[in-house]
């Protein structure tokens, strides 16, 4: 649907590891009027390329009322990104400065789990809650707070980083520098990982894997290009694959491990599930209440375990509507 002559609208992007997924919202009912994805390099140069054309080819820019970007790292205060572990390009970089070149209108950049919740909080599952937990899986793992009504930002605004809360000591190498970190067991890009390590080891458990660079440097499972994304596994999970069941079961026992985990530390009512795999909530959300509630204490206490409503977009709709709602943040 094109933009509306005289109208102007919030534009909102969600930069992921992989893709940025860009949407227009109308400001009269913050619905979406137009989206669109593309895949990124890690190159600077080409992301805010990518960004600037995809700006333009979503909306006329004199139509344009704000921009909104959601990043994956600890951006500060000042729009600038101090760490990115999947996009190193950003590190030091203020990309809402280098847009102004390019665009006359608000633009601000935030922490890409907070824009989830910022969407969730404004038309989504956590709209009337005072205690929510965020968790996006993605490439990585995101998340964001609101305790007792109010968003929580931490030093520097660098609070949520939850990935990488370790969980297994001298585990899997992460790509912040550390070793066992939650998101390189439970992040939506391992469920690839488990489908090969399976398929190549049927007789592993879940427990037997605690590094997996053990099992991946074997020459079978590095030479395995039959499955290639962990879509393609998911796919195969529908259709009851046992290797992609396993799969499924391993990494979602660790995503519930490391909830239970939050849980015992934040008190949340809820906690909203968000990132790119929660279009396919559905289908795994039984696994994650068995295994949440074979870790946690005080299950009649439980939050609630919900998908984003917002679903793969909450990251790009709280983006646009960073600079709209900045003084309830």
């Amino acid at each position: 649907m094109p933009a509306r002559v005289h109208e102007t609208f919030y534009i909102g992007i969600d930069v992921g590891g992989t893709k940025l997924n860009i949407v227009l919202i109308d400001p009269k009912d913050l619905k979406i009027l137009r989206s669109k994805k593309i895949l990124i390099s890690d190159s600077l140069t080409s992301l805010s390329d990518s960004i600037v054309s995809s700006i333009v080819e979503i909306c006329p820019i004199e139509q344009i009322a704000s921009i909104g970007i959601g990043l994956p790292g600890m951006v500060d205060e000042n729009n600038t990104m101090c760490f990115s572990p999947h996009i190193a390009a950003l590190n030091g970089h203020n990309l809402a400065k280098e847009l102004t070149r390019y665009f006359n209108c608000p633009i601000r950049v935030e922490n890409d789990a907070n824009c989830a919740l910022i969407a969730e909080a404004i038309t989504g599952e956590a709209q009337n809650k005072s205690n929510v937990l965020m968790v996006t899986l993605g490439t990585g793992i995101g998340g964001s707070l609101i305790i007792d009504g109010k968003f929580l930002k931490g030093h520097k605004g660098f609070i949520g980083e939850i990935g990488h809360m370790a969980v297994v000591k001298g585990g899997n190498s992460c790509i912040c520098g550390k070793t066992g970190c939650w998101e390189t067991y439970a992040a939506s890009s391992t469920l690839s990982l488990y489908f090969k390590i399976f398929k190549n080891s049927p007789h592993l458990r879940t427990d037997d894997i605690l590094r997996f660079d053990d099992f991946l440097s074997a020459s079978d499972v590095n030479n395995d290009i039959s499955i290639t994304s962990s879509e393609e596994v998911m796919n195969l999970y529908k259709k009851q694959n046992s290797h992609a069941t396993k799969a499924m079961n391993s990494m979602m026992e660790w995503v519930a491990f490391g909830l239970s985990s939050l849980n015992a530390v934040v008190a949340p009512e809820a906690i909203i599930i968000g990132g790119g795999i929660v279009s396919d909530f559905m289908f795994y959300e039984h696994l994650v209440d068995r295994y949440f509630k074979g870790f946690s204490q005080n299950n009649q206490f439980a939050p609630s375990i919900v998908a984003a409503a917002n679903g793969a977009n909450a990251g790009a709709v709280g983006a646009a509507l960073l600079t709209v709602y900045k003084d309830n943040l």
